[in-house]
C-alpha cells in the first residue's frame, strides 16, 4: 500500500512540475528592410528603408524543467507589417516609394534557457495586401525563413514582458511566377506583453 501512494505522490508531483502552459501576446516592432533581389532578372533597384508591425501571438511551452522553467514551445500567430521602399532604375525618371502591406504567419519552434531567455526560428508563410499591380518587383506572396532571439520578465502573476530582436527574409520560395525574384529582409526588434494561462 505504501508503494502505490508513494507512486501516486511521484505521478502527481510529475504533473505539478510538467504541467503545459500557454501564452497570448501583443507586439509593435520597428525596424529596417532591405530587398533580396535576383539581379539578373531585373535592372530595377529597390532600397529598403523601414518597416513597424504589430503581432498577435500564441505560444504553447510544452513540459516544464524542475526548476519551473519550460523547455520546448511551438509559436504562431499573425503580424501585420507596413514597410517603405525606394524603387529605381529600369526607366524611372523619378524614385518610387512604395508602401508595402503584408500579412506574415511564422510557425516558430521556440528554446527557453536559463531563466529570462529564448530562441525561435522557422517557416514564415507571407500575404500581400496592396491591390494595386506590382509593375517593378515580385508580390510579397511566399514562403520564408524568420529568426529571433529574446528576453522576457514575469512583472505580475500571469503577465510578462518580453524583447524580440529578429531577422525575416520573406519570399524564398514564392507563389506565383514572376519575371523578378526579390523579397523582404526584415531586421528589426519588437516589444511587447503576454498573458500567460
Amino acid at each position: 500500500m505504501k508503494k502505490i501512494v508513494l507512486i501516486l505522490l511521484l505521478i502527481n508531483s510529475f504533473y505539478v512540475f510538467g504541467q503545459d502552459q500557454n501564452q497570448i501576446t501583443l507586439s509593435l516592432g520597428i525596424g529596417k528592410n532591405n530587398m533580396l533581389q535576383d539581379e539578373s532578372l531585373s535592372s530595377t533597384d529597390i532600397y529598403g528603408e523601414q518597416f513597424n508591425s504589430i503581432e498577435l501571438r500564441y505560444v504553447h511551452n510544452f513540459v516544464r524543467r524542475f526548476n519551473r522553467r519550460k523547455v520546448w514551445a511551438i509559436e504562431t500567430g499573425v503580424i501585420f507589417g507596413l514597410h517603405e521602399v525606394v524603387i529605381q532604375g529600369n526607366g524611372l525618371e523619378v524614385a518610387k516609394i512604395e508602401d508595402i502591406k503584408i500579412i506574415t504567419v511564422p510557425t516558430y519552434i521556440r528554446y527557453n534557457f536559463f531563466k529570462y531567455f529564448y530562441v525561435s526560428g522557422g517557416p514564415i508563410f507571407t500575404l500581400e495586401l496592396n491591390s494595386e499591380p506590382v509593375e517593378f518587383r515580385s508580390k510579397q506572396e511566399g514562403m520564408g525563413l524568420g529568426f529571433g532571439i529574446g528576453g522576457e520578465y514575469h512583472f505580475a502573476k500571469h503577465f510578462l514582458g518580453f524583447i524580440n530582436p529578429f531577422l525575416r527574409q520573406h519570399n524564398l520560395i514564392q507563389f506565383h511566377e514572376t519575371i523578378f525574384h526579390d523579397g523582404l529582409t526584415e531586421f528589426g526588434v519588437k516589444f511587447g506583453v503576454a498573458y500567460e494561462f
